[in-house]
C-alpha cells in the first residue's frame, strides 16, 4: 500500500465517543441512571404488599378494613409507580442510545472526510456502509437491550431472590440451580432462532439480488433458454429463506410454553412441599399472603433471566462490531493542510492565490509560480510490488491541452488522482501552480480543478444539487452559466420546474448525463480542467455533442485529458504525451 506522506494519527475509540456524549447529556445519564434504579425498586415492592393485604384479609384478627384499603391503594400506587419507571427507563434508554448512535455515525463520517484516498480506495464500499449502519447499529443495541438491561435484569434477580429468602428459605435455595438451567435454556433457544433470523436474512438478500439481477440478464436468459436455471437459482433462495422462518418461528412457539410450565411445576413443588403430607412444612411452609407473594415473585423472577441470556447474545454481537468501529477510527489520517498563498518574486510581493491564476497572469514569469502542472521523476504504487508510475515528467504550461495516452494500466487515470492531490507519490513530485498538488486544501480544490470522469454518478436531489454539489459558492448565474457551457440550456429551461426538478424525476441519456458532468466540473470556474476517459462509453453521434461542450468548457483552461480519442478530435490544438 503506498505510504502517503501526508498522513497524521488520532486516537478515537467507542468508549471515547460514549464517555462524551455520556458527558455532553448529563441529564439524560443522570435520568437514566435514576429510572434503572427506580424501576427495579418498585417492581420489588407490590407483592410485598400484596402478601400483607391477603395476610390481614385471612387472619381472623385482622385490622379494621380502613387498612386494607390503604394497602390497596398503596399496592395501586407501587404498581404505577413501577410501569412508569420502567416506561421512563425504556425511554432514556432510546434517548440515550440514539444519540449514541448519532454521534458515532457523525464521527464515521467525519473519519471518512479525514483518511487517505489510499485508504478508501482499498476499502470496500460495503464494508464502509455495513459500519456505518450494522455495526454502529449493534452499539445502540448494545445499551437499548445490553449492558444497562443485562445490569437492571441482574439487579432485579438478586433483588427478588433477596425477598423470596426473607418469606421461604426453602423456594431461594430450589431457585439457586433453577436459574442456570432457565439461563442455558434461554441461550440455547434465542441462539438457534438468532441463527435462523440471520439465515433467513441472507436468503432473502439473495432472493432480491436474483430477482433483478436475472430482470436485467433476461434477453440473455431467452436466448439461452435457461429459463429452469434462473428459476431454480431463485426458488432455492426462497425456500431456504421459508426454512429459516419456520425454524426461528418454532424455537420463538416453544419456548414461551415451555418456561410458563417449569415456572408451574416450580410453584406446584413448593406448594407440595410446604404441605403438611410430606413434613416439610418447617422448611417450606407459609402463610396464605406469603404464598401469593411467592407466587408473584417467580412470576417476576424469569422474566429478566430470559432477558439476562438474550443481552449477553446482543452485548457479544456488539463487541464485534465495537472492534471493527474502534479499527475504523484508528486508520492514520491526512493532514488537511491550510490554505495557501504564495508571494510572488519580481511582482512587489504580491499573493498569487491558486484559486485565482489566469491567463492574464504571467505565471511562467513567476519563479514561485513556474508552471500549471510540473509532474518531475514522479513514481507511485498501490502495492509495494506493483509499481503503476515510475520516474515520470510531464510539465504543462497555462493554458495548454495535453492528452495522455498509453496502454491499459500504464497509470493514465492515476496520474490524474496524483495531480488531484488524492494520493502523494511514492518518490518525485507533482505541482500545482508551484504548489505541491497534496498540500493543496480541499476548501480550494473545486476552484482549481473541474473533474470530468468517464460516467455520471448523480446525487440525491434536485437538477442543481447535481451541479452545485451543495456548494453555497455556485450562485444561479454560475449554474445557468455552467450549463450553457455544457450546452444543457435549452433542456433544463424546458422542465417545469427548471433548475428544481427532481433528478430521479426525469430520463437522460448517456450523453446528456455526461454534460451534466461538464456542467458540474465547471460551475466554479476552475482553472484546470481534467478529463478521464469522458467518451468512452458514447457513441460518434453523442460523442460530437461533449466533445463540443468541452471545447467551450477549454476556453482559458488548461486541459489534461485521457482519452486518444479526445485527442484525436477535439478540434484544439494540444499535446500527446504517452505513457509506458
Amino acid at each position: 500500500m503506498n505510504k502517503n506522506k501526508n498522513v497524521t494519527k488520532r486516537r478515537y475509540s467507542v468508549l471515547g465517543c460514549v464517555l462524551k456524549e455520556a458527558s455532553k447529556s448529563w441529564s439524560v445519564t443522570l435520568a437514566l441512571l435514576f429510572s434503572v434504579g427506580a424501576a427495579v425498586v418498585f417492581g420489588l415492592i407490590p407483592p410485598a404488599i400484596l402478601e400483607k393485604a391477603v395476610d390481614l384479609l385471612t387472619n381472623p384478627g385482622n385490622k379494621p378494613a380502613i387498612d386494607t384499603l390503604s394497602l390497596g391503594l398503596l399496592y395501586f400506587a407501587a404498581t404505577a409507580a413501577a410501569g412508569l419507571s420502567e416506561s421512563a427507563r425504556e425511554v432514556f434508554i432510546t434517548v440515550f442510545g440514539q444519540r449514541l448512535t448519532h454521534a458515532l455515525r457523525s464521527e464515521v463520517c467525519l473519519k471518512i472526510q479525514r483518511l487517505p484516498s489510499s485508504s478508501l480506495a482499498s476499502e470496500k464500499t460495503g464494508n464502509t456502509v455495513s459500519l456505518i449502519t450494522g455495526d454502529v447499529g449493534t452499539v445502540e443495541r448494545l445499551f437499548e437491550s445490553g449492558i444497562i438491561g443485562m445490569t437492571a435484569d441482574i439487579v432485579s434477580v438478586i433483588g427478588i431472590w433477596i425477598m423470596i429468602c426473607r418469606r421461604n428459605m426453602g423456594l431461594a435455595i430450589v431457585l439457586i440451580p433453577a436459574f442456570p438451567a432457565v439461563y442455558y435454556f434461554t441461550r440455547f433457544f434465542k441462539k438457534t432462532a438468532l441463527k435462523a433470523h440471520s439465515e433467513g436474512r441472507r436468503a432473502a438478500a439473495e432472493a432480491v439480488g436474483i430477482l433483478p439481477e436475472t430482470l436485467k440478464n433476461i434477453r440473455t436468459v431467452k436466448v439461452y433458454r435457461c429459463e429452469k436455471f434462473a428459476e431454480d437459482r431463485y426458488g432455492s433462495a426462497v425456500k431456504a429463506g421459508f426454512d429459516a422462518a419456520e425454524k426461528s418461528n418454532f424455537c420463538d412457539a416453544v419456548y414461551s410454553p415451555v418456561i410458563t410450565a417449569f415456572s408451574a411445576g416450580l410453584v406446584a413443588f413448593v406448594m407440595i412441599m410446604a404441605s403438611n403430607v410430606t413434613g416439610a412444612s418447617s422448611f417450606f411452609g407459609m402463610s396464605v399472603g406469603t404464598s401469593v407473594a411467592v407466587v408473584a415473585y417467580i412470576g417476576k423472577i424469569f422474566g429478566p433471566i430470559e432477558s439476562i441470556g438474550m443481552e449477553i447474545q446482543n452485548i457479544q454481537s456488539a463487541v464485534a462490531g465495537i472492534k471493527r468501529i474502534d479499527g475504523f477510527l484508528a486508520l492514520d489520517e491526512r493532514k488537511i493542510p491550510e490554505g495557501i498563498s504564495r508571494t510572488a518574486k519580481g511582482a512587489e510581493k504580491r499573493e498569487v492565490n491558486l484559486c485565482e491564476c489566469t491567463e492574464n497572469d504571467d505565471i511562467s514569469a513567476l519563479s514561485s509560480v513556474p508552471m500549471a502542472i510540473d509532474i518531475e521523476k514522479l513514481s507511485f504504487r498501490y502495492t509495494p510490488d506493483t509499481p503503476v508510475i515510475d520516474d515520470f515528467s510531464l510539465k504543462i504550461g497555462t493554458g495548454a491541452n495535453i492528452t495522455l495516452a498509453g496502454r491499459t494500466g500504464a497509470g493514465k487515470s492515476t496520474c490524474l488522482k496524483l495531480v488531484e492531490g488524492l494520493y502523494s507519490p511514492d518518490r518525485g513530485s507533482c505541482k500545482v501552480f508551484g504548489i505541491p498538488s497534496d498540500d493543496i486544501p480541499d476548501s480550494e480544490k473545486r476552484l482549481i480543478f473541474g473533474y470530468v470522469e468517464q460516467g455520471f454518478r448523480p446525487v440525491p436531489g434536485s437538477i442543481r444539487d447535481q451541479i452545485t454539489l451543495g456548494d453555497p459558492r455556485a450562485d444561479d448565474g454560475k449554474v445557468k452559466n455552467a450549463l450553457k457551457i455544457a450546452g444543457l440550456e435549452e433542456l433544463v429551461g424546458g422542465f417545469e420546474n427548471g433548475l428544481e426538478t427532481r433528478f430521479d424525476a426525469i430520463s437522460l441519456s448517456e450523453g446528456q448525463l455526461q454534460l451534466m458532468s461538464v456542467a458540474r466540473a465547471v460551475v466554479l470556474e476552475p482553472r484546470i480542467l481534467l478529463l478521464d476517459e469522458i467518451t468512452a462509453n458514447l457513441d460518434s453521434v453523442t460523442e460530437d455533442a461533449v466533445l463540443s461542450s468541452i471545447k467551450a468548457a477549454s476556453v482559458n483552461r488548461t486541459v489534461l485529458s485521457v482519452s486518444h480519442r479526445l485527442y484525436e478530435r477535439s478540434g484544439k490544438e494540444s499535446g500527446l504525451v504517452f505513457m509506458n
